[in-house]
């Protein structure tokens, strides 16, 4: 998913949470490789993807490429990002339960590690 900010286009990655599910270590290793490629995570923002398939959501990461250079984001500007996500590639609009179920809990600045 591409995010055109101020400062230049970013792209936004929905990565499978290593926390959850039963294959932890494949998961983690998705996440560590596009740590190799400059990705950067969403610190302490709690993402679940909707279902594709009508099953359950999954608990997801989020990342950004390229490096965002100030490292930290507005927790205002993570807000818009998840909204758009939902509302271009899930159909989902704003309010959206299980949106509203997490998007409160983004706030302050967001630090990308």
């Amino acid at each position: 998913f591409h995010l055109t900010e101020m400062a230049g286009k970013y792209l936004v990655l929905e990565v499978e949470n290593p926390a959850y599910g039963d294959d932890r270590q494949e998961r983690a290793e998705r996440v560590e490789f596009y740590r190799r490629q400059g990705a950067k995570e969403l610190q302490g923002v709690r993402y679940v993807m909707p279902s594709l398939s009508g099953g359950l959501p999954t608990e997801m990461i989020l990342m950004m490429l390229p490096r965002y250079d100030e490292g930290s984001i507005d927790a205002i500007v993570v807000r818009k990002i998840i909204v758009q996500v939902y509302q271009e590639l899930y159909n989902r609009d704003s309010r959206d339960s299980l949106l509203n179920s997490f998007i409160h809990e983004v706030i302050g600045r967001i630090q990308l590690m």
